[in-house]
């Protein structure tokens, strides 16, 4: 698949090639993961990324795609819940006060960046390039630094 963009697979939409080693199986008693689906985004703790299967209240795993793009329902909404129109490239966070993706990068958990637009307080599925960065530890540091 390398070299591929913008692929259906499994009825959902992939906007690039996914590489080997992103996929990561979590063995967790998170009980806000138990209704977890293929395709919904996971945060566990500092770690997010894309259901690829659907949570196993048996054994408690989920397998967890940490880096790809997929489509995710986003909000054009910043930091202050003002409305904000969210372009290509922006950084988009998962807000768990709000619960739902947008520009809030004090509230929210950095899940990667937007691959389209999102116009000013409207909602729309878009495509987000999943990347793992250690938020909490970068405002950590930008903190420690600013004192």
């Amino acid at each position: 698949m390398a070299g591929s963009n913008y692929v259906d697979v499994n009825a959902k939409k992939v906007y690039g090639p996914h590489e080997a080693g992103t996929h990561v199986t979590i063995s967790t008693t998170d009980t806000t993961l138990d209704g977890a689906l293929s395709g919904d985004l996971v945060v566990a703790g500092q770690l997010i990324g894309i259901a690829i299967n659907d949570y196993n209240s048996d054994t408690d795993l989920m397998t967890v795609d940490t880096m790809g793009c997929y489509e995710l329902s986003v909000d054009g909404k910043d930091s202050d819940g003002s409305n904000v129109a969210i372009t290509v490239g922006d950084w988009l966070y998962y807000d768990p006060v709000a619960a739902s993706i947008n520009r809030d990068y004090t509230n929210g958990i950095c899940i990667g960046r937007a691959l389209e637009a999102v116009g000013s307080g409207l909602t729309a599925v878009i495509g987000v390039q999943i990347i793992p960065i250690p938020w909490d530890d970068i405002k950590a540091l930008v903190t420690a630094s600013s004192q």
